[in-house]
């Protein structure tokens, strides 16, 4: 006869081994959606598609080193995306890839087809996915705009000065941060460096940076917005 602790570690034996299951479907399920996307691309596309990888600014993630996708095929390019973003952060920024490759049609299908996969199963992971908020309206659009303009906010950002000082006083960054900014070489540089501090920062670092923007510039978040409409 077991003892209730007994009954209890049981219990929370076959919790875990649910929840391993669950995390494997959803792993599976990920890669074969990623998979099949990517089959959708010309080899030219392909290649276009892991030049992008291999920079890796654009969501803040880590770029994939140029060796490593070299003369991969897709099954592969899809087991590196994996491996180094978790099957989330793959779905992710496989969707933000296929947007700046002008894919809108494939990207909207990734989504769609990812939220009615099973990696919409509750289980002990939570459930809420870095691809999610975009689609919530209520959420905070301050990441979404960073995650949709990384590249063109790389080249187009203005002066950077009157950004400093009002994420300064937002708290959002402190002297030795901005410092480490102006000492890069180049406009672009600069600004890479300043989008990856406030990516790496988080939802509310982000939105404080959107909403200066709109403060400093609103010319070019109006432009950015309507090109993505």
């Amino acid at each position: 006869m077991l003892t209730r602790s007994g009954e209890k570690r049981r219990h929370m034996e076959r919790k875990e081994a649910k929840a391993l299951h669950i995390r494997r479907s959803s792993m599976l399920a990920v890669l074969d959606l990623l998979l099949t996307t990517l089959q959708e691309l010309t080899e030219e596309q392909l290649k276009i598609f892991q030049s992008h990888l291999t920079i890796g600014r654009m969501l803040g993630f880590p770029p994939i080193p140029e060796s490593q996708l070299e003369n991969t095929d897709r099954q592969d390019t899809v087991d590196q995306m994996v491996e180094r973003y978790g099957p989330e952060g793959a779905v992710e920024i496989t969707v933000e890839i296929l947007r700046e490759m002008n894919q809108h049609d494939l990207a909207k299908k990734l989504q769609r087809d990812h939220r009615a996969s099973p990696t919409d199963v509750p289980s002990t992971v939570s459930a809420v996915s870095p691809a999610d908020p975009p689609a919530n309206p209520s959420a905070p659009p301050g990441r979404a705009f960073i995650r949709r303009h990384r590249i063109a906010l790389e080249t187009r950002l203005g002066l950077l000065q009157p950004i400093f000082l009002r994420l300064q006083n937002r708290g959002v960054l402190i002297d030795e941060e901005r410092e480490e900014v102006d000492s890069k070489s180049t406009k672009t540089l600069q600004n890479q460096a300043l989008l990856d501090m406030v990516v790496k920062k988080g939802f509310r670092a982000q939105e404080h940076f959107y909403q200066v923007l709109k403060e400093v510039d609103p010319c070019l978040v109006e432009d950015l917005e309507e090109q993505a409409v």
